[in-house]
């Protein structure tokens, strides 16, 4: 059974019941919001649906009916915090791009991303890791050229080269492919893990995609799992 709820003239959901239970210990809806399943007639408070003691939040105004009733309000938008819309981009046009831009956008698309995915789990490490793989990749440009400049300026015939310009700018290389990988299946994990237990929508990624294709495969399914959230939320204005 799915239930609304109603917050101050607004109605949010539906949401089935042990999500209903998620989000009141997560602090995302209030024992004292109103709550209705389309096979009930009347509006009766969250903690009546869950049956637990409500305890009215201080300094939050009473729910007051109108005519002694509890009219259905207007659909507006999810629960507050409930669901932090993700960025919205065709993952064909992020492929695109990233092809255009020689995969610099790719790089900014992915802290944008990981961003979007720190806010809707708070405690995770992706945006860290990334930040740290777009730095190093800053790094191995930076080595990448002073080592072709080696190489155009002769360098290459000194026997300390590979020691002094080469050594270096294989260690970046390698150390920013390695960061980049463990971002990845970071976002790979912290996403199924939250999609299949918070917020579940049947998530499964798959661990061959991620490595070959990271952020335009995530992209893709982010994509979906919006507009599994846009229906649910145009069902609930009917």
């Amino acid at each position: 059974m799915l239930y609304q709820v109603s917050r101050n003239g607004q109605i949010y959901g539906p949401y089935a019941l042990e999500d209903l239970a998620r989000y009141v210990e997560s602090g995302n809806v209030q024992l004292t919001d109103m709550a209705k399943s389309e096979e009930m007639a009347d509006w009766v408070p969250v903690s009546q649906i869950l049956g637990v003691a409500s305890t009215p939040s201080p300094g939050a105004p009473p729910y007051e009916p109108i005519g002694g009733s509890y009219p259905p309000p207007q659909y507006t938008a999810p629960i507050p915090g409930a669901w932090d819309a993700p960025p919205n981009l065709s993952w064909g046009l992020v492929l695109l791009f990233g092809f255009l831009t020689c995969t610099v956008f790719m790089y900014i698309w992915n802290l944008i991303m990981a961003a979007w995915v720190n806010r809707v789990v708070p405690e995770s490490k992706v945006l860290i890791l990334y930040i740290a793989g777009t730095v190093l990749m800053i790094l191995q440009v930076f080595a990448g050229a002073k080592f072709n400049m080696a190489l155009g300026g002769g360098y290459h015939t000194h026997p300390d080269f590979t020691q002094g310009f080469g050594g270096p700018y294989a260690s970046i290389t390698f150390v920013c492919w390695i960061v980049r990988l463990i971002a990845r299946f970071a976002m790979r994990n912290t996403l199924e893990r939250h999609f299949n237990t918070t917020d579940p929508v049947g998530l499964r990624l798959s661990g061959v995609m991620t490595f070959f294709f990271g952020g335009v495969y995530f992209q893709y399914h982010i994509n979906r799992i919006n507009d599994i959230k846009r229906a649910m939320s145009y069902r609930a204005g009917y």
